[in-house]
């Protein structure tokens, strides 16, 4: 490493591949973080995306696998499908991670690629704000985890017939559900699947999740909101032999009949917005509700 490169902080990229057409602004955005003083490491897949398409990267940029230790903040550039692969890459470190939206909705980003001005100084000044997000933990037969910052959903596997979930709420018998499926979200992720399911929405800092059935066969079993310490444990039967899980969108098959659990992570994740975001102001803009 040579002696200047001392002199400069450290920030993490990761970005999809879905860029072409912002390649100009986004080659603009990595020499502006340069120019406030940043050295820059790029998630591998999107560094040699970029390298492809000829994005002359400012000096001492490079490529990385892992996220380096020593970064104040990951930045996740595309829409909410890489914000969850950015909270992923960042995991138990406590790294911070902030959005750059280039997708649709982009709901967990709060600056877009014409805000860059903005989002370098705030970086450089240290102005944004913290927020500690609640993340999921799935416990997998045979002692897997996995970890959700959105919600895990139960699913039927590509089959008509619906399936059947028994549910435990912290031990105690809380449901048989048969329906298409079963959301437990957190509040980050009511705005998510839970919210085309009908769910409803959650100030994303609450210590709660929501439970919501996926067309259930039952017009009673409507959507629950939980204390945050629950523990939801679910057996699942289906008239296949699978059925599905989808971790934050990544999804898996399990033989029926078996049992997983989900709970509250043992760490959370540290978002980055704005100084003056506010909940009310994410939902107005980012779905369009009337405004005055």
């Amino acid at each position: 490493m040579k002696e200047e490169d001392h002199r400069h902080r450290t920030l993490a990229v990761i970005g999809n591949t879905y860029q072409d057409g912002h390649l100009r602004l986004l080659q603009r955005l990595l020499r502006l973080l340069h120019d406030n003083g940043f050295r820059l490491t790029v998630q591998r897949e999107f560094y040699l995306y970029l390298e492809e398409r000829t994005v002359i990267f400012p000096e001492g940029t490079y490529a990385a696998e892992r996220l380096p230790a020593d970064c104040e903040a990951a930045i996740s550039i595309g829409g909410d499908g890489t914000f969850l692969h950015a909270a992923e890459w960042v995991g138990d470190s406590g790294i911070p991670v902030v959005g750059v939206n280039t997708g649709h909705l982009g709901y967990l980003s709060h600056f877009t690629l014409d805000d860059m001005d903005t989002l370098a100084r705030s970086l450089r000044d240290g102005t944004l704000r913290r927020e500690r997000r609640t993340l999921l933990r799935l416990k997998m037969p045979g002692g897997e985890s996995r970890y959700a910052l959105n919600e895990v959903a139960i699913l039927k596997d590509e089959t008509s017939s619906m399936i059947h979930i028994h549910t435990d709420l912290d031990g105690i018998f809380l449901a048989d559900y048969s329906a298409d499926g079963l959301i437990i979200a957190t509040p980050t992720g009511s705005t998510g699947y839970n919210m085309s399911a009908g769910g409803p929405l959650l100030q994303p800092v609450m210590d709660a999740m929501v439970i919501t059935p996926v067309a259930p066969h039952s017009l009673t079993q409507r959507p629950l909101v939980v204390s945050g310490g629950s523990r939801v444990t679910a057996t699942t039967e289906s008239r296949s032999s699978l059925y599905r899980v989808s971790v934050d969108g990544s999804s898996f098959t399990l033989p029926e009949g078996s049992t997983i659990e989900i709970c509250r992570a043992p760490y959370c994740l540290n978002i980055l917005t704005r100084p003056d975001g506010d909940f009310a102001s994410t939902l107005r803009h980012k779905l369009t509700w009337a405004t005055p």
